[in-house]
């Protein structure tokens, strides 16, 4: 099989991208291994979110625009008006709108640079585990996300990063429970 050069490049690139968001990382003679997520490994990286996300919100809040929290909110109000009935793109936008876009505010690049290695926390969220059991299981973290965009829109940031820290506690909890629930077998 023989690959351009351009899908030579666009590999690296994913799979570059993947390291730095702690799903892979690179061996020994080059090769690359999937980094298991267990319970303790899951445990650390919710222990950085908790620590570092509401930090950078804090820090994001003076920065980020005011269209951009509207659209957040715009999306946040759409999803729960129909929920439990959302797609995995739609869930995955909501989870980015908070834990990525609105963090992507702050000023301090060293902690978005140390958030980054924890990911792969939420790319075992709640819809991946729907993936991998094939139901539609979700839990009602619209809520929690909706308190921390009213927070944010009512300029009241510590107030923000205080609802934040509570989803991140639950989403823990949450996302604890998924990882040891037995997965039906693809047949």
């Amino acid at each position: 099989h023989v690959r351009s050069r351009r899908q030579r490049q666009m590999c690296i690139r994913d799979r570059l991208k993947a390291q730095l968001a702690g799903i892979v990382t690179k061996g020994e003679k080059a090769h690359w291994w999937i980094v298991p997520l267990n319970e303790e490994r899951l445990r650390n990286l919710y222990q950085l979110r908790e620590l570092l996300e509401p930090v950078a919100l804090q820090a994001a809040a003076a920065h980020l625009p005011a269209d951009v929290l509207d659209d957040i909110r715009k999306r946040l109000d759409r999803a729960m008006q129909r929920f439990p009935d959302l797609g995995i793109a739609e869930l995955d936008q909501l989870e980015k709108d908070l834990h990525t876009d609105c963090l992507a505010f702050c000023p301090n690049r060293e902690i978005l640079e140390a958030l980054g290695r924890s990911r792969a926390s939420i790319i075992s969220g709640k819809h991946m585990q729907s993936i991998l059991m094939r139901t539609p299981r979700t839990d009602a973290f619209l809520d929690e996300h909706s308190a921390v965009v009213t927070w944010l829109a009512k300029g009241r940031p510590a107030e923000a990063a205080d609802a934040l820290l509570n989803h991140l506690v639950i989403s823990r909890a949450v996302s604890y429970t998924h990882l040891t629930l037995p997965t039906t077998p693809y047949v």
